[in-house]
C-alpha cells in the first residue's frame, strides 16, 4: 500500500541479519511504521520470523554504510559465549572474512545510491 512507493531495498543480508532501505525524506515515517508491522520474510517456500528495528536514519549512502558496518561489527564482538564456546583462531578468521565480504557489499551501495 502506502509504503511501497519510493522505497528500495538496497541490501538484504540474511547472514548478518540486516537490510538497508532507501526512501525519500517525506516517506521515511511511513516506511518506519511499516517496518514495525513486519513479522516474517519469505525465502522461497519457507518464511523467516523477524523483528525489524531501525539502527540509524541517514541522509547519505556513506553514513548509512558506516552505521550498518558499525552495527554488524558490534554484534560480532558482542556474541555470548556463556555456553563454553570461545573465540578460536578459526572463528575469528571466519568472522573477519564475513566482515570483509559485508564491507565489499556495503561499498557497492555507496556507489549505487
Amino acid at each position: 500500500g502506502a509504503c511501497t512507493s519510493d522505497v528500495q531495498v538496497r541490501l538484504y543480508d540474511p547472514k548478518a541479519r540486516f537490510a538497508i532501505i532507501k526512501t525519500t525524506r517525506d516517506k521515511y515515517p511511513q516506511v518506519r511504521s511499516c517496518l514495525a508491522f513486519l513479522t516474517e520474510i519469505k525465502q522461497g517456500v519457507d518464511s523467516l520470523k523477524v523483528v525489524a528495528s531501525t539502527i540509524a536514519v541517514s541522509g547519505s549512502a556513506r553514513t548509512a554504510r558506516n552505521a550498518a558496518f558499525d552495527e554488524v561489527k558490534k554484534r560480532f564482538f558482542a556474541r555470548d559465549f556463556s555456553g563454553g564456546e570461545q573465540w578460536t583462531n578459526m572463528s575469528r578468521m571466519a568472522m573477519e572474512k564475513e566482515l570483509q565480504e559485508l564491507e565489499e557489499c556495503l561499498d557497492k551501495i555507496d556507489s549505487g545510491c
